[in-house]
């Protein structure tokens, strides 16, 4: 009697996991050979060769493993990572990683050589060691790095030749005699269209000086050389002003430490119940300051996306962008070749959307927020410097109300 039901839909997988167990039994047994053993063996005294304090120094080198696979898995928080506070694993890969990486061309033919290798497998049809490898390699590293809490652009770049490569093999088994050399005539067209287009974005950043240091001439040629300037710590973007004002005038204050660094939405939260000391010393370094100056939308974009994680950090850059810390904004370096846009919940966001990146309509600001590019990408390659001169003195007292209500 033959089975009914959907027990028959079945086939096809198991059809599909039937030819790729053989496959992979295939593919070990290949790898054990002497020759590959040997290779494996080479790689490792390399490595120790031009690592020998893995060796030589095991205890320290176990504790710097410790330590960063706890900043990775989000179990340490230390405030470069905040930004990936609330993110989706993979989804955020594909969104705000990939397209950066792989330009949109091959982001958008990946997905589509992905499925077709794995339909290929579902239909019985016998995969090649080359896309076994591919496949494997490709799910194992993603799957492994995806859900990390950590999704930095370097984790997802030894997969670029893998993609490239399947890409490539997937094209090139359209089959002619069903229309798929027009189908991979026109892929293959779109594809080269949009990675010349993402190219020529990319390669823009190479024909212009660097915006931190045009900002930083800006301020040397229209301030005076004892102009008091606030900044943020951490952020390598305010060094090309010290040779314009000289260091002595920058005040750098730790706006990480105003909420900690995952703030509200970390463990160890309670240190940061009172927040008074640490708005204190800030409205002291509000008092002095003539000039604020942002050089990179590291710090606010993520105090006003979170509101809920950083409410003092939400508040002082709030306050700043709509003009209540008496500041104005006097300078901003030219739009980004792609918007980022933070999601909109207040007006202090839509002040943001207007200072930091750019007058837009909402179905723009909802595919910049959907395609907003990670950290490291917009702060390192494209900084947005903002500029603010106080345009209203306030006191301490009036600054603490600000940001303490």
């Amino acid at each position: 009697m033959r089975p009914h039901g959907s027990f028959t839909n079945f086939s096809p997988v198991s059809k599909f996991f039937g030819e790729m167990t053989r496959r992979i039994e295939q593919t070990i047994k290949e790898i054990m050979r002497p020759k590959f053993l040997v290779s494996l063996l080479l790689v490792c005294l390399v490595g120790l060769i031009f690592s020998p304090y893995i060796i030589l120094d095991y205890p320290s080198f176990r504790a710097s493993m410790k330590y960063e696979s706890s900043v990775a898995m989000g179990s340490l928080p230390v405030f470069y990572t905040a930004g990936f506070l609330k993110s989706v694993p993979f989804l955020y890969q594909f969104f705000h990683v990939f397209p950066y990486i792989l330009g949109w061309g091959l982001w958008a033919a990946a997905p589509a050589a992905f499925l077709g290798v794995l339909a290929k497998g579902l239909r019985g049809d016998r995969w090649e060691k080359k896309e076994i490898i591919l496949f494997l390699f490709i799910v194992l590293y993603f799957a492994f790095h995806g859900v990390m809490y950590v999704k930095w652009v370097r984790y997802m770049v030894p997969l670029i030749p893998f993609v490239v490569v399947m890409t490539v093999v997937a094209f090139g088994e359209l089959d002619e005699r069903r229309r798929g050399g027009f189908l991979k005539f026109s892929m293959l067209l779109l594809m080269c269209l949009a990675t010349i287009v993402s190219s020529a974005v990319f390669f823009s950043r190479y024909f212009s000086s660097d915006p931190r240091i045009r900002a930083a001439e800006w301020v040397g040629e229209n301030f005076p050389s004892g102009v008091k300037v606030l900044s943020e710590l951490w952020d390598l973007g305010i060094l090309p002003f010290n040779d314009e004002i000289g260091a002595g005038n920058i005040a750098l204050f730790n706006f990480y430490e105003l909420d900690g660094s995952f703030g509200q939405c970390g463990r160890g939260a309670e240190w940061y119940k009172d927040p008074k000391p640490r708005v204190a010393d800030l409205s002291r370094e509000l008092v002095r300051a003539d000039l604020i100056v942002l050089p990179s939308q590291r710090v606010c974009e993520t105090r006003l996306r979170l509101p809920e994680c950083f409410p003092i950090g939400s508040r002082f850059y709030s306050a700043l962008f709509n003009g209540e810390l008496g500041f104005g904004n006097i300078y901003e370096s030219p739009k980004l070749a792609i918007p980022q846009s933070p999601k909109e919940k207040s007006q202090a966001l839509k002040i943001f959307q207007s200072l930091a990146l750019g007058n837009s309509g909402f179905f723009s600001r909802q595919l910049a927020d959907l395609f907003r590019p990670e950290e490291t990408y917009f702060v390192f390659d494209y900084p947005k410097v903002l500029i603010f001169a106080k345009e209203r003195r306030l006191d301490m007292a009036e600054y603490q109300k600000l940001l303490l209500n």
